[in-house]
């Protein structure tokens, strides 16, 4: 007999839903959640997807001392990193100036005040790939400013000789979407005082201090002029009070703080979700040094080390005066894919020769969407640990990139990927010794 035409596309449409179930079941089934870091003292080696669960044991970073800073730094409080350049600025009642200096005499290379503005609490600066933003965020003295801004500048003042022009600076005004109240508050008694923004995507994202509870609350307003709302996204426990914070592209923040006994940290967030970044992995390293004052001020370099900014400051009556001390934290990362196996085989691959490598160098095609852009090169182990890191600032129209293998690179399967601000790409490498 045959089947009426409705009978045949209900079989069909059963059938399909069938499939789609079966498949779904799959999924979760190979889709396990659980802690992907290798580092970790709770690492799962069968989790495919990191729930921000990862716990660490206590580890402590001895940063190396640089160089004391010039009078005009004894408050530094906020610096940036550009073009292999520090620049730094001071907090309330100092000048409404940024200053780079030199970070092996700690002298002062070049003022540049913005005109136009006031200094009533600079706390933090940070860059894009467009703009220098300038944080006018601190608010510790009474907790009800109703002036919070965020100064905004072309980058390329920063390579033109003399002040930043007036018109040259844009004003990010902003107000917390769960301030209500805006009594006079006794010092360091408010939840609402920022020391630390970071550029992350089209957003500027702010960390607070909690003077009371020892947390941070981050926030974002969007990076063009105006008034804002900075809208609440997530806190965070940290045992201290946040006093600055950094990037490495949009993977990587780190937070800068200390605690009343007086120990710095560094609270290193990576592996989150898009821009959620107390969602993934939070590791908090302690900083010790004998000269280590109050830390204020952080950078980050595409190798990811920096340099940890102190002001002047008094411990147990003795006086340490405002200096920079340089750090890495590359031993505490592990490449932020989760599986880099799954991701070498899902991502576009890379063509890697010769493969297996028995040579100290290898040769890859690059894609030409990268060809005019910069980018970094990563290695890493079979494990996911970071091994070398490589930044590719100026544009390459050769098709074809020689690569030295790092002489720390293990026998076996590697990784050798590609990170753009958009784009990345995997490769796998087998090392022969």
């Amino acid at each position: 007999m045959k089947l009426p035409t409705f009978v045949k596309n209900t079989t069909k449409m059963k059938q399909i839903l069938i499939i789609f179930y079966l498949t779904c079941i799959s999924f979760s089934l190979f889709a396990q959640a659980g802690c992907t870091d290798p580092q970790a003292n709770n690492y799962n080696q069968n989790a495919t997807e990191n729930d921000g669960s990862c716990t660490y044991d206590h580890t402590e970073l001895i940063p190396q001392f640089r160089t004391n800073l010039a009078d005009e730094l004894e408050e530094l409080s906020g610096m940036i990193s550009y073009q292999n350049r520090i620049f730094g600025l001071a907090d309330s009642g100092n000048d409404a100036a940024i200053y780079e200096f030199d970070t092996i005499t700690g002298a002062i290379i070049h003022t540049k005040e913005l005109i136009g503005t006031e200094n009533i609490d600079w706390e933090s600066m940070t860059i894009d790939d467009t703009f220098v933003y300038v944080g006018d965020t601190g608010n510790n003295k009474n907790g009800n400013r109703t002036d919070l801004v965020i100064y905004r500048f072309p980058i390329g003042d920063l390579d033109v000789d003399g002040d930043i022009p007036a018109n040259h600076i844009e004003r990010l005004y902003y107000h917390y979407e769960n301030q209500t109240d805006f009594t006079e508050l006794p010092k360091n008694s408010t939840r609402f005082d920022c020391e630390s923004i970071v550029s992350l995507g089209d957003s500027i994202y702010l960390f607070t201090k909690d003077w009371k509870k020892f947390i941070t609350r981050s926030y974002s307003i969007p990076k063009i002029p105006g008034n804002h709302t900075a809208i609440l996204h997530d806190s965070l426990a940290v045992t201290g009070i946040v006093t600055d914070a950094t990037t490495s592209g949009d993977t990587i923040v780190i937070l800068l703080g200390s605690s009343l006994l007086g120990n710095s940290f560094l609270e290193i967030l990576h592996d989150y979700k898009g821009h959620d970044v107390f969602s993934g992995n939070k590791r908090q390293i302690t900083v010790k040094h004998s000269s280590l004052g109050q830390p204020e001020s952080l950078t980050l370099n595409a190798n990811l080390s920096g340099f940890i900014g102190t002001e002047a400051f008094k411990v147990n009556g003795v006086e340490k005066k405002q200096a920079i001390f340089s750090y890495s934290i590359l031993e505490y990362l592990h490449n932020p894919i989760t599986s880099l196996a799954q991701a070498a085989l899902t991502k576009p691959n890379l063509q890697i020769f010769p493969n297996p490598a028995n040579s100290e160098n290898i040769s890859f095609t690059i894609p030409k969407t990268l060809r005019t852009q910069p980018y970094q090169l990563i290695w890493c182990d079979a494990k996911g640990q970071i091994l070398d890191i490589t930044q590719k600032n100026d544009s390459d129209p050769d098709s074809i990139i020689q690569y030295a293998i790092p002489q720390n690179a293990k026998t076996g399967q590697n990784y050798l990927i590609i990170q753009a601000k958009k784009e990345k790409y995997i490769g796998t490498v087998q090392v022969q010794k």
